[in-house]
This record gives C-alpha cells, sequence and structure tokens, in this order.
C-alpha cells in the first residue's frame, strides 16, 4: 500500500526514513555479485505489479510479490524496492518522497519478516541445489543453453503483442542494476595503458549518450583499433576485431545514406 503525503505526521515520516536508511545500507552490504540479477527480476516485478493499484482508504492496494521478494532477497529486498519505489514517484507520482521511508518500510519489513521465517527451510535442501547446479552447468558447457534460449526467443517472437502492452519504464529497475553491473567492470580496465583506457571510456560514454548498447561496443571497437594504429601495434589487433570494424562501418554508412 502507497501512503500518500500530507497524511502521517512529521515524526512519524523522520523515524521511517532513519529506519529504511538503515535497512538500504544493511542490504547493500550484504548484497553480493550473485544476487543481482534475482534483485533486478524482483525490482521490475514490483513495479510493474505496483502499477495495477486499488484505491483503499487514504492510499491504494497493490499486488507487489513482497512476500516471496523477501524469500529469495532477505535484506536485499530493501534496495531492490527503494529503486521501484522512486521511480513510480517520479513517474507515477505514487506516495511521494516525503513518505519513501515510511512506504519502503511498509512494504519490506514484512518481506523481511518472511524471509526470516521461512527462508531457512530452504536452505535445508543444499543437495538438491547442488545437483540442479551442476546439471545446469553441464548442460550449459555442451551448448544446451544456448540452444535452449534460441528455442525461447523464436517462442516469444508470437507473444510480442502482449509483451509491447508492458511499459518502457517497468524495464528501469534491472537497467539500473545492469548498469551498475556493467560499470563495476571499469576498475578491471587498466587506466594507465591507453589501448585500453580510451576504448573503455569511449564505450562507456557511447552506450549513455546513444541509448544503445550496440554503439557502444562499436565505438569501443573503433576507438580500440585506432588507438593500435597511432601506436603502430596494428599487429596485435586480431583479424576478427578488424573483419568487426569493417562491418560497424559499413552499418554506419548504410544508416547515414538510407
Amino acid at each position: 500500500m502507497h501512503l500518500s503525503e500530507g497524511v502521517l505526521h512529521t515524526p512519524v515520516l523522520l523515524g521511517g526514513a532513519a529506519v529504511a536508511l538503515v535497512c538500504v545500507m544493511i542490504g547493500l552490504k550484504r548484497l553480493n555479485s550473485q544476487q543481482l540479477p534475482l534483485t533486478a527480476l524482483f525490482a521490475a516485478a514490483f513495479f510493474v505489479a505496483g502499477t495495477i493499484h486499488v484505491p483503499v482508504g487514504i492510499g491504494s492496494v497493490h499486488l507487489i510479490l513482497n512476500g516471496m521478494a523477501g524469500l529469495f532477497l532477505g535484506w536485499a529486498v530493501f534496495p531492490a524496492f527503494l529503486i521501484a519505489l522512486v521511480l513510480q514517484a517520479l513517474l507515477f507520482s505514487f506516495g511521494g518522497f516525503a513518505v519513501l521511508g515510511v512506504n519502503l518500510c511498509v512494504m519490506a519489513l514484512p518481506a523481511l519478516l518472511v524471509h526470516w521465517l521461512f527462508a531457512k527451510r530452504l536452505e535445508n535442501d543444499n543437495s538438491r541445489r547442488t545437483q540442479i547446479a551442476a546439471g545446469i552447468g553441464a548442460g550449459g558447457r555442451t551448448g544446451l543453453t544456448a540452444l535452449v534460449v534460441a528455442v525461447l526467443f523464436a517462442i516469444s517472437s508470437f507473444f510480442s503483442p502482449v509483451v509491447s502492452i508492458v511499459p518502457n519504464a517497468a524495464t528501469a529497475p534491472i537497467l539500473i542494476i545492469v548498469g551498475v553491473m556493467m560499470l563495476s567492470n571499469l576498475k578491471s580496465v587498466d587506466w594507465e595503458d591507453l589501448s585500453e583506457a580510451i576504448p573503455a571510456f569511449f564505450t562507456s560514454v557511447f552506450m549513455g549518450f546513444s541509448y544503445s548498447i550496440t554503439y557502444g561496443i562499436a565505438a569501443g571497437f573503433l576507438t580500440y583499433t585506432l588507438v593500435k594504429i597511432v601506436k603502430g601495434q596494428a599487429k596485435d589487433v586480431h583479424f576478427i576485431m578488424w573483419i568487426l570494424d569493417i562491418l560497424f562501418i559499413l552499418n554506419f554508412i548504410s544508416m547515414a545514406v538510407f
């Protein structure tokens, strides 16, 4: 339920904001890279479900899946729900920023309670989890994963009209998490080596300003080859990179001409 602004007194708002801040900090501290995709998934699910609301009294009731989110995320449910609530406040004026902390506590604390009550029961069956994970890993090494993904993509094409009704804003939480995961790789770049630093810089900048991962990768490939040529290290560029550079250039020319 989203509480509206102007309903609660200032001490309640400040208390809710303080509790929410502490819980978000704990959630971020305990969040690991393995949880990021699942966190993004539940943030997006919470965001989409929150757009379907039924007014009740001073607020509104939603199907927010907080019990399931808390079961799988634990403390990470706080940063996940925070992202979705901020976007809902910005895009749809749900709740408001003054009651953001209280709304986060109202929705995330029950989720955390579900995690404390039931998560241990799921963790007791580690042997089956290990077997399933081993089977998935073995199938992935044989190329079965790529085949299954291709089949699912082909099937999903028949449902494109249904998918099109989902607003673009619904993918925002996932894109934010994906952006965080991508930016985390910048720490591995050797910024002292210009042949790595310049392509990495142009890749990240072009992705942001062109709103396209493809254009960012193209900018990175082209600048990498250009820097290598300038440094007299053209022989270090793999022949596949040359082919991709030519294809990217032809693609940009065709877009400009046609």
